[in-house]
């Protein structure tokens, strides 16, 4: 799966926000192995969207 716009990866938070309100322990297989998958491809358009810099331009002391 690839997330490729903004209503895709919303789409894919809900679904894995609704995975996660059922609990880890109670999913199948198969809703176990689409959450992996949900996460992955969310955690990739994440890092592409929304990088984290390098060097921060802010001191946190």
């Amino acid at each position: 799966m690839k997330i490729e716009t903004k209503q895709q990866y919303y789409e894919a938070i809900t679904a894995i926000e609704a995975y996660l309100q059922m609990g880890l322990s109670n999913l199948s297989g198969e809703e176990d192995s689409h959450l992996n998958e949900l996460s992955k491809a969310a955690e990739i358009w994440e890092m592409k969207e929304y990088p984290m810099p390098i060097k921060p331009d802010f001191k946190l002391y």
